[in-house]
């Protein structure tokens, strides 16, 4: 329904109504609309229902049930995946629906419902306008609600769909000089999105059942005006808005419509509330009363101070409805000669609309009005709720609820007019499905293509691309290639644009179907290219999965020694190939490693050495993509692959993509010749004195024979196996459980006695001291929540640090030896102040410092310091250094890079 609006705003809506003689566009299939209630922002978040993807990059398809941002930078529109860059587009960027229906919307996180249909993003003054391009009954799904309580009669609703559909096809140019057709408020029709099949109540049925009605007059869609209640008598157009008649909106008594009867107003002569002030003011500065008369024309240099005669001076001969009223004023005015203030009268003529909208009125059908001198004010008392004009929506529910169809209510309101169907074009696009590659895992050297294989639910042009891990198009297969309904397959060579044969990785086709209307729709599939490494089972039985994970089906097992291919691995599941071909997942805990013919997680044979002074490592072959890590000058790395100019190289844990330019193929170190492809493990610190003894945690914790992940396994022990720590290894125990001698990670085993952490940690030069911050503090036995309490500071005690461990502090107090956590302990050095003796370094690292969550390339990067940046040095361990930043975090930095 109508709402009330402000004033500024009336005016231009009064002149909207007034019906218009256009003639409708032709292609009624969609409407795009502009989504002017949503509030401008330089970023726009949605979440993904359904299928959608890029107009003109076709290899940009989004994920559904997935959350996206939209952000303007440096004048261009960038879509981001959480915090991953997706590519950067000119305005305007236009996501596409694989459909005009509501199994495809996308719920901007501002609005309360989805909107259907295609969404263009816009640069408008450095904020993105959004337009819905949206199937035009969706649009009216979307409008009704909007319009009309949803569980009204169903015939009442169907008449006010019907209206809809013929006031949007008779305005629908509105708007086209900004780019859009209609908007989304009063001004056109509220238009809320997509509420949910649900949650329709009899709007969805109503506009199902009038799929495509609207009303004629003269072969030409109407402007079907309608108003929330007309107060029992229609009103004219010529009346309301003083427009040429028009004959299918007139004046007619309307019993039906009794909804808003007898609404009294009053109209005090002073002492009246702020908005009939503000529209007391804006309407003089709107009609210009006061331009050249030597007065501020600010609206706060005016001041409204009473009403001192208020006429309704005419009403309309068909209708009764007030036409024209005159409002005497007194005002403060503001001088521009010497800014002082006057007291001044002024008469405002008030004409049609301006009269309701001035005063506060729901309606101008005005049954009383009169002056109350005693109570000093004016008392008005109306019938109805809007213009009046056309249908009254009260009164066509009231209509339908006495038995009268939508097309009885419809002739009753719009005289003369005739129903006429849209013959909507077919706007349903192809679909894609059978997508697969048989084989869709190829063992490098053992096969020379894969077959792509699809299937068309109707005849379409057909591009075929292939893209890399990092999105990047390396095979054009087909391009606008005409095929018919049905199954299809195309053979891929396995190699680039260039002829060459890609390497290994991860590959995703996309098949893209687009019909002789325009529609589009893709579906897309990997091709993973691996080396093989031998396995062999450890445990009595193991099952292989169709998917990594417990909740896939089994596909068969196998008993223990069995030997498989494994072709990759992530998330603890193993990608195993078998005797027969077929391809499964197995828990990697049960198989051991063999032999290796290559891959990421065994030693490639090719070797690195960073020239540049510091190298990022990105999560992807592009300077676009995420920083993972920083290398230093003359680091060495192991080859993994090659793409395009970038290597993809692994570190240690760190595993990513660096730019050629700066790293040089050297020959590998040849492994020592105590035998195997296995680095020899760190020497074993000496054990301590007293024994020390711990409990597994988690679930099944993998024995290796060195200090690493890259040593071979030996065992796996369960949780809660006691078991005795014969020493320490950097973060690993070595350790002893029955017959078995191994070493395990220190993240998975609780001390239980005679000792602590997996190693002490290293005491700061010189003696350093800090309070405790917290109203009170836990001291414990060691570096971890989970270890047992062994005192309680209070706050603004003062300790000795005597070492860190992560983000923990070895401290003393009195006779209290044990650990805090660093959060709640401010650095003082030396008891005293710390602006007095704190240390201060500056970042060197041209491209800038990785800021770590504790000390060592294993922790999670928290931000990068930038060169020049200057950092407070609050402890030390070993090469690492515990830094707060000038914005306050707190974090660790490698000293090799500051000074």
């Amino acid at each position: 329904m109508k709402k009330l609006i402000p004033l500024l705003l009336s005016f231009l809506i009064i002149l909207s109504l007034i019906p218009l003689d256009v003639q409708a566009s032709s292609n009624y299939s969609t409407i795009k609309v502009g989504l002017t209630r949503l509030p401008l922002s330089s970023q726009v978040t949605f979440t993904v229902n359904g299928t959608y993807s890029v107009s003109g990059d076709d290899s940009t398809v989004l994920a559904n049930k997935k959350t996206y941002n939209v952000k303007v930078e440096s004048g261009k529109l960038a879509l981001y995946d959480g915090q991953t860059l997706i590519k950067r587009y000119s305005s305007p960027l236009k996501l596409v629906a694989g459909a005009y229906n509501t199994s495809n919307s996308l719920k901007i996180s501002t609005n309360s419902y989805p909107y259907c249909g295609n969404m263009i993003f816009t640069i408008s003054s450095g904020n993105i306008f959004l337009i819905n391009e949206v199937g035009f009954e969706e649009y009216i799904l979307g409008v009704l609600p909007g319009e009309m309580p949803k569980n009204w009669h169903k015939e009442a609703l169907k008449a006010q769909a019907v209206a809809a559909r013929s006031y949007t096809l008779a305005n629908r140019n509105r708007h086209s000089g900004a780019g859009y057709e209609i908007c989304d408020n009063e001004h056109c029709q509220m238009y809320i999105g997509y509420i949910g099949d649900n949650n329709l109540g009899n709007a969805g049925a109503a506009v199902a059942e009038t799929r495509g009605q609207y009303l004629t007059y003269n072969g030409k869609p109407i402007s079907a005006c309608y108003c929330s209640s007309n107060g029992g008598i229609t009103e004219s157009a010529n009346n309301a808005w003083g427009s040429a008649d028009v004959p299918y909106l007139v004046v007619k008594e309307d019993p039906h419509d009794i909804a808003y009867r007898n609404q009294t107003v009053t109209i005090k002569k002073q002492g009246f509330d702020s908005t009939l002030a503000n529209n007391i003011k804006n309407i003089i500065l709107t009609k210009k009363l006061l331009n050249n008369k030597g007065y501020s024309l600010q609206p706060n240099d005016i001041t409204v101070k009473s009403i001192n005669n208020l006429k309704i001076t005419e009403y309309n001969k068909t209708g009764g409805r007030a036409a024209k009223a005159v409002l005497d004023v007194t005002l403060e005015v503001k001088r521009t000669s010497d800014g002082k203030k006057e007291e001044i009268t002024q008469s405002i003529t008030l004409i049609r609309g301006e009269i309701r909208s001035v005063l506060g009125l729901r309606s101008l059908l005005i049954v009383k009005f009169e002056e109350d001198k005693d109570k000093d004010c004016y008392r008005l008392v109306t019938n109805g709720y809007g213009h009046g004009v056309g249908m009254g929506q009260y009164g066509a529910k009231a209509r339908a609820e006495a038995g009268h169809g939508y097309k009885n209510i419809l002739s009753f309101y719009y005289p003369g007019t005739t129903m006429a169907t849209i013959s909507y074009p077919d706007v349903t696009p192809p679909s894609v499905s059978s997508v697969s590659a048989n084989p869709d895992c190829i063992v490098a050297g053992e096969a020379n293509s894969t077959k792509i294989n699809y299937t068309l639910s109707k005849a379409s042009k057909v591009t075929v691309v292939i893209n890399d891990a990092s999105g990047k198009r390396v095979r054009d297969l087909m391009t606008n290639t005409d095929k018919a309904k049905g199954s299809h397959s195309i053979t891929w060579d396995l190699k680039n644009n260039s002829g060459s044969k890609v390497g290994q990785g991860v590959y995703t086709f996309v098949v893209i179907a687009q019909d002789g209307e325009g529609n589009k729709a893709s579906r897309s599939g990997t091709v993973e290219i691996v080396t093989k490494k031998s396995g062999t089972v450890t445990a009595s039985s193991l099952n292989i999965r169709k998917g990594p994970g417990t909740s896939y089906a089994v596909l068969t097992t196998l008993p223990k020694g069995t030997k498989v291919d494994i072709l990759s691995k992530a998330n603890g599941w193993y990608k195993v190939r078998l005797s027969d071909g077929r391809i499964g997942y197995a828990v990697e805990n049960y198989i051991s490693e063999g032999g290796s013919s290559g891959g990421d997680s065994q030693p490639s044979g090719r070797e690195g050495i960073v020239t540049a002074s510091a190298l990022n490592v990105r999560k992807s072959a592009s300077t676009s993509s995420s920083v993972l890590g920083v290398l230093r000058k003359n680091d060495r790395v192991e080859i993994l692959g090659k793409t395009g100019s970038w290597y993809k190289i692994k570190a240690g844990k760190l595993t990513g993509y660096v730019h050629g330019d700066y790293l040089k193929e050297v020959t590998p170190v040849s492994p020592p010749s105590s035998g195997g492809n296995d680095k020899k493990p760190p020497e074993d610190k000496a054990p301590p004195p007293d024994k020390k003894y711990g409990i597994v945690t988690a679930s099944a914790l993998n024995v290796r024979s060195g200090a690493g992940t890259k040593n071979s396994r030996i065992g796996v022990i369960q949780k809660n196996t006691k078991v005795e720590i014969l020493g320490t290894s950097g973060e690993w125990y070595k350790i002893k459980a029955g017959s078995l001698t191994g070493y395990v990670h220190g993240d998975y085993i609780k001390i239980t006695s005679g000792g602590s952490t997996p190693s002490d940690p290293t005491p700061p030069a010189g003696k350093t001291y800090g309070t405790v911050t917290a109203s009170a503090l836990n001291v414990r036995k060691s570096a971890s929540t989970s270890a047992a309490k062994v005192g309680l500071l209070p706050k603004g005690k003062q300790v000795e640090i005597l070492g860190s461990s992560g983000k923990w502090y070895k401290i003393k107090s009195g006779s209290i030896t044990g650990y805090v956590h660093s959060d709640y302990i401010k650095i003082t050095s030396g008891g005293g102040s710390s602006s007095s003796s704190t240390k201060t370094v500056t970042v060197t690292a041209s491209s800038g410092l990785n800021v770590r969550s504790g000390p060592g390339t294993n922790y999670k990067r928290i931000t990068v310091a930038k060169k020049g940046t200057k950092l407070q040095v609050l402890s030390q361990s070993g090469k690492w250094l515990k830094v707060k930043l000038p914005s306050g975090t707190t974090g660790y930095v490698i000293s090799d890079y500051v000074k």
